[in-house]
């Protein structure tokens, strides 16, 4: 198995992990997990101006990425501008503007056990190389109207902490409820201290 970097041509396979994870209908989600939103547009944006990074197997073939975006492309996005939804104190919403701060937009892996047992070195990898730059990461995990288990059990493991939710807007779907979740550096390398110490 190998990471690497993801160039322009992985875009066709970043489209079809999404048409292969789109959410499910009333089905357990705490294997697989699933995927929402990004456009074709979108996915090269990342590739050109984010932490992109894919799982090849032996014969080259993707399969899994990640993708965090950086400060910049954070800003100028839906999420970003729906931070005021959450019941932030003063002091710790100012902190966060001053900062850099990277977000944790998505990770795949296909559902094959000989696959999965890296999915974790694939998104610590990538939260490792956020956090050279960034002194916070943030992210979100939809809770309503389905519940992203996959996803949730990998953030919380990571040691990101939940401090709110947000409305979400997703083509096709109404109403969706995700859950905001943040994590410092500091607290990041805590975890690179103790259980992930060995995935890097």
């Amino acid at each position: 198995m190998h990471i690497r970097k993801a160039v322009p041509e992985d875009v066709k396979t970043f489209l079809k992990f999404k048409k292969y994870f789109s959410v499910p209908n009333g089905e357990d989600l705490s294997v697989n997990g699933f995927l929402m939103g990004s456009s074709e547009a979108a996915y090269f944006n990342f590739v050109e101006n984010d932490i992109v990074l894919v799982l090849e197997n032996e014969e080259k073939e993707i399969v899994g990425y990640s993708i965090v975006l950086c400060n910049n492309t954070l800003r100028n996005s839906e999420v970003w501008n729906k931070r005021t939804q959450i019941d932030w104190e003063a002091k710790t919403l100012k902190e966060l503007e001053s900062q850099p701060i990277s977000f944790f937009e998505q990770l795949a892996v296909l559902p094959d056990k000989r696959f999965r047992i890296y999915g974790k070195n694939l998104g610590i990898l990538s939260l490792a190389k956020a956090f050279e730059e960034h002194t916070y990461s943030i992210t979100t995990v939809v809770s309503s109207p389905v519940l992203n288990l996959a996803s949730r059990s990998f953030i919380l493991a990571a040691g990101f902490k939940s401090i709110g939710e947000i409305v979400e807007d997703y083509p096709g779907m109404d109403n969706v409820t995700s859950d905001f979740f943040i994590m410092t550096k500091k607290d990041f390398e805590h975890q690179m201290n103790g259980p992930y110490k060995t995935l890097l």
